[in-house]
This record gives structure tokens, sequence and C-alpha cells, in this order.
């Protein structure tokens, strides 16, 4: 009699081991299913279009893109500036236009300097990413100003002490400006608000 009763026992322990081997496969396999769902996503990049320099009532502007530069339309980007004290003036939630971009305008602002946080969350498709920068608010409006210089041949006509030359298919051609930035060195811009340190 005593054998029965362990029989029964051992068999529903046998019952219980098969129950709780199915329910963790089960629970692997829902984990593994939804998991496989999942699409490894691209990382993304926001950059500041605006000069480093911008006069009171000017806007910041940005662009969203993927790492190949392609817009990331639709997409909310938060931008929070503030002043040399840390103290907050603004803050927003931008959305990015087809083009992938986007501007915050800057209200009420006076002279000096300033930092700029953005902060865009990501997506289903796109990681986050952030960038924080400093600016300048000029105390004086500053104009743009046309290039005025001519380029012929080897010579070169400028009344801009800034612009620099190179030569390419044995011209001399004008390939940007040279200026002093907020942080006392000298940046060359090759394009597309892009800036490097010279000397």
């Amino acid at each position: 009699m005593d054998n029965k009763n362990y029989g029964v026992v051992f068999l529903n322990y046998n019952r219980i081991i098969v129950l709780l081997i199915i329910i963790i496969l089960v629970a692997g396999l829902a984990v593994l299913a939804f998991s496989g769902h999942s699409v490894s996503k691209e990382d993304s990049v926001v950059k500041i279009l605006s000069n480093s320099t911008l006069n009171a009532n000017d806007s910041i502007k940005i662009k969203l893109t993927d790492l190949s530069n392609n817009p990331i339309a639709g997409e909310n980007v938060a931008i929070s500036v503030f002043d040399s004290n840390g103290t907050l003036i603004a803050n927003q939630s931008v959305k990015t236009g087809n083009d992938g971009e986007a501007s915050l305008n800057l209200t009420n602002v006076s002279g000096g300097r300033y930092s700029v946080n953005i902060t865009y969350e990501g997506n289903s498709q796109y990681n986050g990413c952030k960038l924080l920068r400093s600016f300048t608010v000029a105390d004086s409006p500053v104009e743009e100003v046309a290039s005025e210089e001519q380029v012929t041949s080897n010579t070169q006509s400028s009344g801009d002490s800034g612009a620099y030359y190179s030569e390419q298919s044995q011209s001399v051609v004008y390939t940007g400006e040279v200026e002093l930035g907020p942080d006392g060195n000298y940046w060359r811009h090759t394009g597309n608000n892009e800036w490097e340190q010279v000397g």
C-alpha cells in the first residue's frame, strides 16, 4: 500500500515538473518571438545650422539626420537655451519638417554667451541623440555682408582679410572664411556650416 502512495506522489511530481518545463519553454519562445521582431535601430545626428553668433530675435536652426545625412522628418526635438548663469531662458519642443530641419525663435534675449542643449529621444527606427553647444548673441546687430572677392587665374582682389583661397585646376579659387571664434581661436569655414580650427 505504501508503494502505491509513493507512485502516485512520484507521478504528481513528474506532472508538476513537466508542467514547469512546458511553462518555461513557452515563456522562452515568447521572449524570442518578441525580441525577433525588434529591428536594430539606426543612429541619429542633430546639427546646428545657425551661426555661432546670432542677433537678438534670431532663430536657432537645427537639422536631424541619420548617419548618411538623410533627413529625419516629423520628429519632436527638445531645444533648451541657458544663459551664462545657467538659467533656463527658452525650452521648447519643435517638430522637424520634411528636410529634417526645425528652429526655435529667440525672443527678448540680450547680448552675451548662451548654451543650447538639443535632445532627440529617438523612435522605433532611430536611436536618440544629444548636442550641447555654446553661442553668442551680439550686443549690436551682426550684418551678413556679401563677399566682394574676384578671383581670376592666379590673382586675387579682395577687401576681406579673413578669406582664404586654394589652388584648384591651376586656378586660385575662393574657398572660405577664417574667423575669430568666441573661444579666442581662429576657425575656417569649410562649407555647410562646418568649421575647423586653424592655427
